[in-house]
């Protein structure tokens, strides 16, 4: 990674990654950026306003706060996404965004598929070539970064070497548009489920709604929650055994050894009296042996 005076550039840190990780390239703002990725307010409807990247090195869309989700999917497994210094951070979940883009005049609402939840990422960003697959046409000029869709044009103007557009706080976008409520993002009451270490139904569905979620009804049977509430049959009772009421009755029992006895025996073979119970072993080593054992 090259990195300039004033010039922050952007590319894949490894190669080798496979389909379960993803790559977040260097980005900074200057002093005008807070923490939260927010541009230092010039009024009061300012401060609401959340900042989005554009960036031609990430490989996929990112954002920090699940509020901004339509829908989203939970993982079961969380994913790995590597930044540039080759540390980790850890996608939860994956969904389509509702972006309130705040134009002069009006605001628009665009929705971006694809997205990763990564709660601990500072930065939201919207990946080039993600946008491009998702049908946006992408223009430069010294204005700014022009995506097109449509009939709409959102532009994503030049702030500190960063190209970057300003979209509503899902909280202050509910206030401001009348006509359409902001839609709770939708999950998988069967992901939750999995996600949740396969906890009761009814606590894995407060649980998501507590956290402001829709939750789709979809879990009627989990197998694995079946088979680790099995149990073993119990044993059936020991069957009594007849005893003779008299000595003289006697069991015999003759067996091969797969591997012979110290002193050469192949066989062995257990006598048992059935009055007294009293048990006794030979060891042979030929079965013409036997009637000697008797």
């Amino acid at each position: 990674m090259v990195r300039q005076s004033g010039v922050v550039t952007s590319q894949a840190l490894l190669t080798q990654l496979g389909d379960e990780t993803e790559v977040v390239p260097a980005q900074t703002l200057r002093a005008q950026l807070d923490d939260n990725g927010r541009q230092a307010p010039e009024d009061e409807n300012e401060e609401m306003n959340d900042v989005y990247l554009i960036d031609s090195g990430a490989t996929a869309n990112f954002t920090n706060e699940k509020a901004y989700f339509k829908t989203l999917t939970l993982f079961e497994v969380p994913r790995k996404v590597y930044l540039s210094d080759e540390s980790q951070l850890q996608a939860i979940g994956e969904g389509t965004l509702r972006l309130t883009l705040l134009k002069r005049d009006r605001q628009v609402e665009v929705e971006v598929p694809n997205a990763l939840w990564v709660p601990k990422i500072k930065k939201n960003l919207l990946a080039v070539s993600r946008l491009v697959d998702d049908g946006f046409k992408i223009s430069v000029d010294q204005s700014g970064i022009k995506l097109r869709k449509g009939s709409e044009t959102i532009l994503a103007e030049r702030r500190n070497g960063l190209y970057a557009i300003k979209v509503a706080h899902p909280t202050a976008a509910s206030n401001q548009i009348s006509t359409s409520s902001a839609a709770r993002p939708t999950v998988s009451l069967k992901e939750g489920h999995k996600v949740l270490s396969h906890v009761g139904k009814q606590s894995v569905k407060e649980a998501l709604e507590q956290e402001g979620f829709d939750v789709l009804e979809d879990l009627e049977h989990c197998d694995l929650c079946a088979r680790a509430k099995q149990v073993r049959s119990t044993f059936r009772s020991r069957p009594q055994i007849s005893k003779a009421e008299r000595p003289g009755t006697f069991h015999l029992d003759l067996c091969k050894m797969d591997v012979p006895t110290a002193g050469g025996a192949h066989y062995f073979m257990a006598a048992t009296d059935e009055f007294s119970g009293f048990r006794r072993v030979y060891l042979l080593k030929d079965k013409m042996e036997t009637t000697q054992a008797i």
